[in-house]
C-alpha cells in the first residue's frame, strides 16, 4: 500500500490556508469567543484548513514556493489581513447589538451594575450582556457561521494573497460605509426603548416640578429599572428582525469586502 507523497509545495499551500483561517477564527463571532478554549480554536483552524486546502490549491499553487524570507512573509501577512478583515465585517453585527445595549443600559441606570463579559472581554451592563448573547444565538440560528465559511472558501478563489491592495479609494469608502451602517443599526435597535425611557424621564421631570417635596431620584430609579426589564419584551422582536436583516445582507457585505481588497 502506497501513501501519497507530500511535497514542499503542498506544505506551503497548507500554511497559507492555515494563516487565513486562523486569523478569521481569532476574531469572528462564536469562533473567536473567549468561552471557546484555545485548543478547540486551534483544532478547528487545523481541520478547516485541511477541508479548504483542495479549494485553495489551484490558485495558491500557481505562484509556486518562494525562495526568500520576504517572499514567504509577504503572502502569509496578506492572508492574515484577509482573514482578520472578513472576521471584522461579520463581528460588526454583534458590535451594533452591543452598542444598542450600552445605550439602553445608560438610560435605565444599569451601567452602574456592570460586570465582566468574557464574550467581548470588557465590562458591560446587564442589557449589553443579554443582547450580545441573544444576538450570537440568532446569528447561529440564521446560519451566519455557514455564510462565513462559504465566504472564506470563495475568498481563496476570488482573492489571492498577491492581489490584495488596501490603499485604493473604493476600499476605504466601503470601510466607511459599513462602519456607518453599524452605527445606524445600533441606533435603530436602541431607538424604541430609548424613546420610551425618554418619555419616562420627562414624566419624572414634570413630577419633580409639580411635587418638589418628593425625592424623584429614589422613586424613579427602581421604577426605571422595572420599566427597563419590561422593555426586554419590546426589544426582543426588534432585535431578532434587525439581526436577521444584517445576517441576510452578510453575503453581499463579504463579497464587497473581497472586491474592495482586490487590486483595481
Amino acid at each position: 500500500m502506497s501513501f501519497p507523497t507530500i511535497g514542499t509545495l503542498d506544505v506551503w499551500v497548507y500554511l497559507q490556508v492555515l494563516a487565513r483561517v486562523s486569523a478569521l477564527i481569532a476574531i469572528a463571532p462564536v469562533f473567536g469567543a473567549r468561552e471557546v478554549p484555545a485548543p478547540v480554536k486551534v483544532g478547528l483552524a487545523v481541520i478547516l484548513s485541511f477541508v479548504l486546502a483542495p479549494i485553495a490549491s489551484p490558485s495558491l499553487r500557481a505562484a509556486g514556493v518562494p525562495d526568500s524570507l520576504y517572499g514567504i512573509a509577504s503572502p502569509l501577512v496578506a492572508h492574515i489581513v484577509i482573514g482578520l478583515l472578513l472576521g471584522f465585517v461579520v463581528s460588526l453585527i454583534i458590535m451594533a447589538v452591543e452598542m444598542a445595549g450600552a445605550l439602553i443600559d445608560t438610560q435605565v441606570g444599569f451601567s452602574m451594575a456592570q460586570m465582566f463579559n468574557p464574550a467581548i472581554s470588557e465590562l458591560a451592563g446587564p442589557f449589553t450582556q443579554f443582547q450580545s448573547m441573544y444576538a450570537l444565538l440568532l446569528f447561529l440560528l440564521a446560519h451566519g457561521h455557514y455564510i462565513l465559511i462559504v465566504a472564506l472558501a470563495r475568498s481563496f478563489i476570488n482573492l489571492p494573497a498577491l492581489a490584495v491592495d488596501l490603499n485604493h479609494a473604493s476600499y476605504l469608502n466601503f470601510v466607511s460605509d459599513i462602519t456607518f451602517n453599524t452605527l445606524v443599526n445600533g441606533l435603530k435597535i436602541a431607538a424604541p426603548p430609548g424613546a420610551i425611557l425618554l418619555v419616562v424621564d420627562f414624566s419624572f421631570a414634570m413630577l419633580a416640578r409639580a411635587v418638589p417635596q418628593m425625592n424623584v431620584f429614589f422613586v424613579g430609579m427602581p421604577l426605571k429599572a422595572l420599566i427597563g426589564l419590561m422593555l426586554i419584551v419590546v426589544v426582543l422582536p426588534l432585535l431578532a428582525a434587525m439581526v436577521g436583516q444584517m445576517v441576510s445582507g452578510l453575503p453581499f457585505d463579504l463579497s464587497r469586502t473581497m472586491q474592495g481588497m482586490h487590486t483595481p
